[in-house]
This record gives structure tokens, C-alpha cells and sequence, in this order.
């Protein structure tokens, strides 16, 4: 019998693989430890795409993943009572085939073999866009493998599935803003970089990808985001142990530091923001960590038109305000647009009037802003 303490842990387990999908192999395992099978998988099946299904399967061979998905699966017999079975009803390889399927190529050559002639199923997810089935599957013997046990575990474990499908595979109502916020972070200027518990990187914009590529003092890898300097890499490494995991004794905390680039140009600037989600840990708060990356040395992605846009600046009070912006002084903006200083300073004074500032200082903050905010090809 399951006790209370090991299907916490398997609760806690599924959650945080829905958020770290490279913790899937080991949730499986310990699912099927716990219940007494050979092994698990999900199986998600994209129907928008009409894609093969996707096997997420521990103890099974790649291989044996692939002719099932090229080849096996279409002689499955359980595959079509799965099609029609609703969400949350339990069905068992014993109870639904008949003596001679036992006895026929599907399981003679491959479900006997991979030990899963005797298994428990359960489709946990069912929506238009896709569908995902869970199971556990168990040799066959003289006595079923589905006990009131396990049918009670994966009863119980089945509502949890749902709800990490639904936030991994974004098919539920949020998916619709929880892509539009990515496509949002996509056009940043500044790299945005989500970091799970575990220290693995599971998204990087864009922005983040090309600083990481500049090998220019921050680099993404297999072991997570890492700064050069080994000083400097600890703090970092530290600060998203504090945001994603805590210390144990305080509560989870962002930070800001500063990383040193390799080319002796100005350094990064870091900050570190614990992210919740009511996905990942419903217990215990945060399973992650937000790492924005300022790289003030890129130029600026604002074009005249944005400011002509939201301030009605003309199309040169626009090319100057945006050389301010750059840091360049008033005699190089003159000679950039190739006018006198005077003149540069008259229209230096219309943004100002036109954007309700007073000094340079006041201009930039303010065009700082509007940056960040900013999305590139936006319309």
C-alpha cells in the first residue's frame, strides 16, 4: 500500500517535472517503483499538428520507443479504446484483450518483450488541441497486476497528471496569455532567462542567446547560465539558489549584481527575480527564477519613428534625441547631421517641450523607459 509520504513525494515529483520536463525520466521511475511495475511513459498525441505521438517513457528502450511510434502502434489494440475512453477512467490491458490479441504480433513482438503485456492506462488529458495518456506497464503473470492499489494510485495521481499537462503542454485557457507573454519577452532588448530549481535553463529570449554567444563574460550550457569569472559565478549561481529554492531559513529573495565583461567593456547588469506559480509548487511557493540580463553597451533598437510616433517629434528632433540617447554629445550630433551646434540646441529645446523634460539626464531616463517597454517590428 502507498503510504502518505511516498505520494507526496510522487505529487510533488509531477509538478516539478511539468516544469523542468528533464525530471521526467526520474518521476516516472519512481511511479512505477512505488506501484510495483517495469515501467511508465506518456504518451502525447498533438492532434492541431497531426504529428506522431510524443513518448515520454522511463525503462523503455529509445528504440523500442520508435517502432512502437513507426510501426507497433498501429497494431495496439488498446489504442483505439483509449481514443473513446473519457479523462480520469482506468483502463487495464487485461480487461479489454481478448485471448488470441494476447497471442498476436503486437504482443508477441513487442508489448511481451518491453513488459508491458499486463498494463494500466489512463488518458489524463483530452482537449481539441491534443490528448496524453499515462501508463504503467507490467509483464504478464497469473495474477493481474491491477490491484485495488494501484488502480487507487493511478486514480489518485491522474487528476495531478492533468493539471502539469496542462501547464507543460499550454493546452488550457492561460495558454493563449501565456504565449502572448513570451512572444512579448521574445522582442526585448534585454536578455530574459528562466532558470528552474534544479539550475537548468528553460527559456532564453533571443536577447539573452546572442549575449551568451558573445562568449563576452556570461556563457548557457548544459550546466545553466554561468559567468566567467569564478568570483563572480558563485554569487550569480547563489542568488538563483536564493530565488528558485530558498535557503531554508529565509524566504525566497531576488538580487542584482554586476558581471564583468571578458573584453574589459562595461558589465552586465543582473537581476534576479523569484517567479510563483501555482503549477509548480503549490506548497512551498516559487520552483524558479527570472535572470534579466542589461547589456549596456548593445545600441539602442528605438528608431526615429517610434518617437515621432509617441511624441510627435519631427523626423530630426527624433535623430537627435535618439544620439542623446546614445550618449553622444551635442558638437558630435551636429556633425552627424551635419548642421551647426546651434542648431542642434534649438532642437534639443523642441523635445524637450515636446516630451515634458528639462535636462538631458531627464530626457534619457525617460527615453530608457519607452526602450524597455519597446518591442522591435511591434505595429
Amino acid at each position: 500500500m502507498t503510504t502518505l509520504e511516498q505520494f507526496s513525494v510522487l505529487v510533488a515529483d509531477i509538478y516539478d517535472a511539468a516544469l523542468d520536463p528533464a525530471l521526467w525520466n526520474r518521476t516516472l521511475k519512481r511511479i512505477f517503483s512505488v506501484a510495483g511495475g517495469k515501467n511508465a511513459a506518456l504518451v502525447v498525441y498533438d492532434r492541431e499538428r497531426r504529428r506522431r505521438p510524443q513518448i515520454i517513457a522511463a525503462n523503455f528502450d529509445p528504440a523500442e520507443s520508435r517502432s512502437y511510434d513507426e510501426y507497433y502502434g498501429r497494431f495496439d489494440p488498446v489504442a483505439p479504446i483509449l481514443g473513446r475512453t473519457p479523462v480520469g477512467v482506468i483502463v487495464t490491458a487485461r480487461a479489454v484483450n481478448t485471448e488470441s490479441q494476447r497471442h498476436g504480433e503486437f504482443y508477441n513482438d513487442w508489448a511481451h518483450p518491453n513488459e508491458t503485456g499486463d498494463t494500466v492506462f489512463v488518458n489524463v488529458l483530452d482537449s481539441t488541441s491534443g490528448m496524453c495518456t499515462f501508463m504503467i506497464g507490467h509483464p504478464w503473470r497469473s495474477d493481474p497486476f491491477a490491484t485495488p492499489d494501484v488502480l487507487r494510485l493511478v486514480s489518485l495521481l491522474a487528476p495531478h497528471f492533468q493539471r502539469a499537462m496542462q501547464a507543460q503542454l499550454g493546452v488550457d485557457a492561460s495558454s493563449l496569455v501565456r504565449d502572448g507573454a513570451f512572444d512579448v519577452v521574445d522582442r526585448w532588448r534585454h536578455g530574459c532567462i528562466f532558470v528552474s530549481f534544479s539550475g537548468r535553463v528553460l527559456y532564453a529570449n533571443p536577447a539573452a542567446t546572442r549575449i551568451a554567444a558573445a562568449q563576452d563574460g556570461l556563457s548557457l550550457g548544459s550546466r545553466g547560465l554561468r559567468a566567467a569569472a569564478a568570483p563572480e559565478d558563485a554569487t550569480l549561481q547563489r542568488l538563483i539558489r536564493q530565488a528558485a529554492a530558498g535557503n531554508g531559513s529565509a524566504p525566497r529573495a531576488g538580487g542584482r549584481m554586476a558581471i564583468s565583461k571578458v573584453s574589459g567593456h562595461k558589465p552586465y547588469t543582473i537581476q534576479i527575480l523569484p517567479i510563483r506559480s501555482s503549477h509548480a509548487r503549490p506548497v512551498d511557493g516559487p520552483a524558479a527564477a527570472l535572470v534579466r540580463i542589461v547589456d549596456h553597451e548593445r545600441e539602442t533598437n528605438l528608431l526615429p519613428a517610434d518617437l515621432q510616433a509617441i511624441h510627435h517629434l519631427t523626423p530630426t528632433e527624433a535623430e537627435v534625441a535618439l544620439r542623446v540617447l546614445r550618449g553622444h554629445g551635442l558638437q558630435s550630433v551636429a556633425d552627424d547631421l551635419r548642421v551647426s551646434l546651434s542648431t542642434v540646441r534649438v532642437h534639443l529645446q523642441r523635445v524637450f517641450e515636446k516630451t515634458g523634460t528639462h535636462r538631458q539626464a531627464e530626457l534619457v531616463r525617460m527615453l530608457i523607459e519607452i526602450e524597455a517597454g519597446h518591442m522591435p517590428g511591434a505595429s
